[in-house]
């Protein structure tokens, strides 16, 4: 299993239209109209926009640039069309997030989500990082759960049996709810990268924190004598606590789900 640390951060934290999406959608555009040469007849906004002599878009105007001009009209082409996506994705209703229990039972854990905080963890049975947390995900779990927290144990390789699951829940000691995802829909909706990985779901289904239980690992072979930053630790008094807040997220260090193939 390939291990590994950096992942992308996702670009639509809401599940709602916001302003900005679409206004970043129309700069977009009118950037593309700008790199295409838009006639003297377009907007004054856009002629704002347009290459200046001795700017730096000038050179477009070359027969070398042409390929670079459409290069770059590519470019932009393309992230309109993702901001597009983006707001329309972020405008509807999530689609239904249904893993399984270790009986083959359908869990919609996100449904009729009555607790303050629910935590799920990403983890793998044979993972080496992931089994290394095993000791701080018990401890956050005894802390949090007196305060109304849930916690969710969720294994998102579809080659993991519900046996072998058991086994590593009895192995580590974890008194958990275990779901598996095999076809990776909380993933999908979480942007989880690897194993161990936090998401933290406040009330009304709020993504308020995905990433790193904290940073003692901080690369693969490379651990910290103690942590630094207790990242989950953090979300949860926050969230708990009742306090507004902006969704954060870290990068997590461990297996990589993509490897995990469904």
């Amino acid at each position: 299993m390939q291990v590994a640390g950096p992942c992308k951060e996702p670009t639509c934290i809401s599940h709602h239209p916001t302003v900005e999406a679409h206004d970043t959608t129309a700069m977009a555009s009118l950037r593309l109209l700008a790199v295409l040469d838009v006639p003297s007849s377009t907007p004054a906004r856009v002629k704002q926009l347009a290459p200046r002599p001795g700017g730096p878009l000038t050179h477009f105007a070359s027969p070398r640039g042409e390929k670079y001009r459409l290069t770059i009209a590519l470019h932009i082409v393309l992230s309109v069309l993702a901001g597009l996506l983006m707001s329309l994705s972020c405008g509807g209703s999530d689609p239904e997030v249904v893993l399984l229990d270790l009986d083959g039972r359908s869990v919609a854990p996100l449904e009729d989500m009555d607790a303050p905080a629910s935590v799920f963890i990403f983890s793998s049975v044979d993972c080496p990082v992931s089994n290394r947390y095993a000791p701080e995900v018990k401890r956050l779990k005894a802390e949090f759960t007196d305060q109304g927290a849930r916690f969710w144990l969720v294994y998102p390789n579809p080659a993991e049996t519900p046996d072998a699951i058991r086994q590593h829940l009895e192995d580590f000691g974890y008194d958990f709810d275990a779901l598996r995802d095999p076809e990776h829909r909380l993933v999908g909706l979480t942007r989880a990268s690897v194993t161990p990985e936090a998401a933290v779901f406040a009330s009304g289904r709020r993504l308020a924190y995905r990433g790193r239980i904290d940073d003692r690992q901080v690369d693969f072979g490379k651990v910290r004598p103690r942590p630094t930053k207790h990242d989950l630790e953090e979300a949860l008094q926050l969230v708990l606590a009742g306090e507004s807040f902006t969704p954060r997220f870290t990068t997590a260090v461990g297996c990589y789900i993509s490897d995990m193939k469904p």
